[in-house]
């Protein structure tokens, strides 16, 4: 009788919690580098870097965007999936020179059998009234099933054109036309998917605290 009693508070205590307990984040974080055979003038300035080698530079390009499926607005365009109010993170260094920015803004995700691509764009402009979109893709096989790019991975390869970073940079005003584009294929890249659904172990020590907490609270009704 108590175990069927247990059973019956878990259960309707889990389902009032509210949806943001029980909501699933995903963090996606891809990194690519390599050398820079060539770089855009309008593209790095908007970025901020001012002192810099436009040929041959060793280069990293740092993505990362938090978000929830169930919070975040998203649909599928095509094969991509679009996040938008996601939290950004971006760090792209070429040369001695680093560009760093954390925001909300926009994420574009999307999955093949041994391929990764993460596109991101802060909402807010940059330096010079510039937008600029950030785009990692990477090549290597996925420990995750294709089409699915919240699905959990960790996969990375080394070698000749393993990935690509590429940035393009536009006017944050609509009436004025520009379109700038930096990008360079990667030595070097990796993604990774982290989601934190929780185990079934850490649903069933909640119910079990829940319940414990309800039983404690109805015998000091009683006394």
């Amino acid at each position: 009788m108590l175990k069927r009693l247990a059973r019956s508070l878990a259960l309707s205590l889990l389902a009032a919690l509210p949806l943001s307990t029980l909501a699933a984040p995903v963090s996606v974080t891809t990194h690519t580098s390599g050398t820079s055979a060539y770089g855009d003038w309008v593209v790095v300035d908007a970025l901020g870097i001012t002192n810099y080698d436009y040929r041959d530079q060793p280069f990293e390009l740092t993505l990362q965007s938090t978000f929830d499926t169930d919070v975040n607005t998203n649909f599928w365009w095509g094969d991509k999936l679009w996040i938008f109010g996601a939290d950004l993170t971006v760090t792209f260094r070429i040369g001695d020179e680093t560009f760093h920015k954390q925001g909300k803004g926009q994420a574009m995700l999307g999955s093949g059998s041994d391929s990764y691509y993460q596109q991101v764009s802060f909402y807010d402009s940059l330096g010079n009234g510039k937008l600029v979109d950030f785009t990692n893709y990477v090549m290597a096989p996925q420990n995750a099933a294709a089409g699915d790019p919240l699905a959990e991975r960790d996969a990375s390869a080394s070698g000749e054109r393993v990935g690509s970073m590429g940035m393009d940079a536009y006017n944050a005003n609509p009436d004025a036309n520009g379109l700038w584009m930096m990008g360079d294929y990667a030595t070097n890249a990796s993604v990774t998917v982290v989601s934190s659904v929780p185990e079934p172990s850490q649903w069933a020590m909640m119910a079990a605290g829940l319940v414990a907490a309800t039983v404690v609270a109805r015998r000091r009704q009683r006394t």
